[in-house]
Parts: C-alpha cells; structure tokens; sequence
C-alpha cells in the first residue's frame, strides 16, 4: 500500500458583513493592511498583493485565513484575506 504524505490544509473561513475602521494601507507597493470592523470587534487584517487591485462597496463578506504575525519582538493574530466581494 502507498501513502502520500501530505500537509494539513490551512482552513478558509468566511464572514459576512465586514466593514473599515480606518482607511486601508498599501503596503511596500504591493500589499495591503486594514483594520477591520463587525460590531465592536475589530482586527487586523492584511490582503498579500493586492495593491492593484480595485476593493468594491461596503460592506464585504470575506473569505480569510487566519495567521501568526510575529514582528518587532511581538507576536499576534492577524487575518490574511483571500478574496472579498460587495455583502449581500
């Protein structure tokens, strides 16, 4: 019997109805970093080369990853988007 070895699949999760709590920030050109809102929750969030392209109307639903940002001597969570769209 063969067996692959394989990696467990990072798990993709959805949200609906996201919106900004501060201007979205580009990031060495080509990168973009948010402070998301829903309620009174807020997060980071950073979207990997995505500068170019155009973000569409709030609010959004999300899909997204979820992270480990070490940085500076500090280490938080932080979202990673995949894709975002207008929320219905």
């Amino acid at each position: 019997m063969l067996f692959r070895s394989t990696a467990n699949r990072q798990p993709v999760f959805f949200t609906r109805g996201v919106s900004l709590a501060a201007d979205p920030r580009v990031m060495k050109e080509k990168h973009l970093s948010f402070l998301l809102r829903q309620g009174s929750a807020k997060c980071r969030a950073v979207w990997w080369s995505a500068a170019d392209i155009p973000l569409p109307p709030l609010p959004w639903d999300i899909a997204y990853t979820v992270a480990r940002n070490e940085w500076n001597g500090s280490v938080e969570l932080q979202i990673e988007i995949r894709d975002v769209r207008t929320s219905a």
